[in-house]
């Protein structure tokens, strides 16, 4: 008989199956990756769709990721469940730690507060006997900063993933207009401003190349130096995209050359960076965070100096004077990364481990 496995999403936010974020695509994966072994399911506090094994249980709004009532009809309705496996919901760890990993996806926003661990001082016997896994070497290091008493045989590190069937291998040069993509929230974290002064610095030097820009405006009220819509819309190098799903995302960045990943706050992991990579991309990235455990600079991919617009735009230029082999060979090392440390079965082996010892 199977083992079974209870999945538990974060509490604060629906599970969209239209329109899934980074969070949902890792849990959607857990799930369908899983099932080869184990009977699983997974619940949600709303579900927009339908899929089979993905459950609503009830939960109270305004409480949020400290919804008791929701933790404890996750519990009641998973109590013979072998293994207890919480996204971003560390409150999951106090009702029976011997059997539950927590895993950390973007959750760096709440290091260096109380409510990473709720409760810790108190608790932390009981948080001690639980399994946290992260999503980047960057954020467990953070964590275990922040909580040096955490037993380090039970804080692991498994980087996100892509499927396999989604690597681009491409052998074709870059064409005659190089074609740049930026992908994410619009917003001054992310340095949407950077890229964009970027090109615009870069079309003085060179006119051979067009920027593509995935994703829309600011979700996070963030208002710090964002650029206005009809500013970069006015320069016809600039292509806004807009927002895609997943597999228009994946399909539209397959025969793109660039892709830039200018990021001011330390990115937990940064899953557009290995998106990037599997379709044959060179990437540029500003190396904070996570980002730095993807692209090793002049290997598979470069990265340039945090906030800094000059070195964006002499990298970008440097990308784009790549004689064909050059660029090739990084390509190559960005495949070879992906297969290496990035792939959902290297991610489920190593889960699988962590769960044999509970």
């Amino acid at each position: 008989m199977k083992k079974k496995i209870s999945i538990l999403h974060w509490t604060t936010t629906p599970f969209n199956l239209n329109s899934m974020g980074g969070l949902e695509v890792i849990e959607y994966n857990l799930l369908k990756n899983l099932q080869k072994e184990f009977d699983v399911k997974l619940f949600v506090p709303e579900l927009v769709g339908k899929e089979r094994n993905i459950y609503e249980i009830k939960h109270l709004d305004f409480l949020m990721k400290y919804d008791l009532f929701y933790y404890l009809n996750f519990i009641i309705r998973n109590k013979k469940s072998d293994y207890l496996i919480g996204s971003n919901s560390p409150f999951l760890a106090l009702f029976k730690p011997n059997k539950t990993v927590i895993i950390f996806q973007n959750y760096i926003r709440f290091l260096n507060s109380t409510t990473f661990l709720p409760f810790y001082s108190i608790l932390k016997k009981r948080y001690h006997k639980s399994h946290l896994i992260f999503c980047s070497e960057f954020l467990k290091e953070e964590f275990i900063k922040q909580y040096p008493l955490f037993p380090l045989n039970n804080t692991h590190a498994i980087f996100n993933a892509v499927d396999e069937k989604n690597i681009t291998f491409r052998e074709e040069h870059y064409k005659k207009i190089k074609k740049i993509v930026f992908m994410g929230q619009w917003n001054f974290d992310k340095g949407f401003d950077l890229i964009i002064d970027a090109v615009e610095r870069l079309r003085l030097i060179r006119e051979d190349f067009e920027l593509y820009l995935i994703g829309g405006t600011n979700l996070w009220s963030n208002k710090r130096k964002n650029k206005d819509d009809v500013t970069f819309e006015k320069r016809d190098y600039i292509k806004n995209v807009g927002i895609l799903r997943r597999e228009e995302l994946l399909k539209f960045i397959s025969d793109k050359d660039i892709l830039v990943v200018p990021s001011r706050w330390k990115e937990p992991f940064g899953i557009v960076a290995i998106e990037g990579l599997a379709s044959g991309m060179v990437v540029i990235t500003s190396g904070q965070g996570g980002l730095r455990d993807i692209v090793k600079d002049g290997y598979n991919g470069f990265i340039f100096e945090n906030n800094n617009l000059d070195d964006l735009v002499v990298k970008l230029n440097q990308v784009m004077g790549l004689k064909e082999e050059a660029f090739n060979r990084i390509r190559e090392n960005g495949y070879d990364s992906i297969k290496k440390h990035f792939t959902w079965d290297i991610y489920i082996n190593k889960l699988k481990i962590i769960l044999r010892t509970l």
